[in-house]
Parts: structure tokens; C-alpha cells; sequence
């Protein structure tokens, strides 16, 4: 099948930082009909060096026809969740972690539907999830009058790994209507299709 990258294969990510950036790199991953990748930088913040990754993994369609002639969109999703955990090891060992990114997979919690739940089981092992932990809201909405779907998930993940942090403010954003000016008049909406979320770590004293 046609397996041309839309976007002229952006990735549509950005690590952005008010601290020194020590050390930086990408990874392009095997992906379909959209380019994916993997951004990293070390950032020296108030937490001491640490290692950031941000990805937008492959979703897992359900309406639309994987179109290689092997493999299906979740056993995609799941080859990158293994690359780029291989990729973290490879570039911060034991040090301190912390993922982001739309990972296109969550877990089932009150209120909220799993998505491909094995996926996001096997990408945060060994992480911890404030956001599902202490908040757990969807981000990607039955609600959000964008979308066109049946399910309300938690898809968009800020993962912690050796973090001598305490997180404090735990909170989902963009939510709020907007109303938006165009060409025949006004529309209410929110920001985006997905709901962000942010997390704030502070040292431990």
C-alpha cells in the first residue's frame, strides 16, 4: 500500500527548556502514513542533569486498514515502545528520566477507557505516572466537541524514572471553550483535539 509520510514527514515535536541543554539527539522510528521519532536533550535544571525524551508514538486505528501487507498498527506502536525504551537506556542508564509525549496508549481507570493497555504497560514499566496517579482524567475526550470518538482515554504521559523529585502541581489544561474568530463567524472549541496536562517537580529537601 501507499505508505507516503504526511506533513512531509514532520514529527511535530519540540523539547523546549529554560535550562542549559548539555547534550542533545533524535532517533527516527519505523513508522506508517506518519513520520515518528523520538527527541532527546540532557537539561541542567534545578533537579541537577537530566535525561528528557519526547515521542508521538504511532495510534492503533481501528477504522482504518494497516496498509503494509505484515503487521497491524498496535504491533507498530509496541516495536517503537521497545526501541525507545532501548534508546533511554542507551542514553541515561540509572540516571534520571523523564518521557513526554502523546504515546497513543494508556491504562483503564475511573472513568476512562484503556487504550491498547499491553502497549502502555509495557512502555511504563519501571516509571512512575504522576498525571494517572494523582489526576487520571481523560485527555483524549468523548467531551471535546473535535473529536469524533466513542471512548475517553488517558494517552498523553509524563513518565519519571530515578527522579529525586517531589511533583507538586498535577493538572490538566486546554479544556476550557475558546471562542474562535473565522472567515462565516465564530466557533466554539477547545485549543486541540487532545487535552494537555503538566507536572511540576520540585528537589527533595
Amino acid at each position: 500500500g501507499d505508505t507516503t509520510y504526511a506533513y512531509d514527514g514532520a514529527f511535530g515535536t519540540a523539547i523546549l527548556s529554560a535550562h542549559p541543554f548539555l547534550a542533545t539527539d533524535e532517533l527516527v522510528l519505523d513508522s506508517t502514513t506518519t513520520r515518528r521519532g523520538v527527541l532527546y536533550a540532557e537539561i541542567d535544571g534545578p533537579l541537577g542533569p537530566t535525561h528528557v525524551f519526547c515521542t508521538h508514538l504511532t495510534p492503533v486505528f481501528t477504522l482504518i486498514p494497516y496498509p503494509k501487507d505484515d503487521g497491524t498498527w498496535a504491533e507498530e506502536q509496541r516495536a517503537q515502545i521497545d526501541v525507545v525504551r532501548t534508546w533511554i537506556d542507551d542514553h541515561a542508564g540509572s540516571e534520571p528520566v523523564i518521557l513526554l509525549g502523546d504515546m497513543n496508549t494508556g491504562p483503564a481507570l475511573d472513568g476512562v477507557d484503556a487504550e491498547t493497555e499491553e502497549n502502555y504497560q509495557a512502555l511504563a514499566q519501571g516509571f512512575d505516572a504522576p498525571y494517572v496517579e494523582a489526576d487520571g482524567r481523560c485527555t483524549y475526550c468523548v467531551e471535546n466537541p473535535i473529536n469524533d470518538t466513542l471512548t475517553s482515554e488517558v494517552i498523553d504521559h509524563v513518565l519519571v524514572r530515578n527522579l529525586d523529585a517531589n511533583a507538586g502541581k498535577i493538572d490538566r489544561l486546554f479544556s476550557d471553550i475558546k471562542t474562535v474568530e473565522h472567515c462565516d463567524g465564530t466557533l466554539d472549541t477547545p485549543l486541540s483535539d487532545h487535552y494537555g496536562l503538566t507536572v511540576t517537580f520540585t528537589p527533595k529537601d
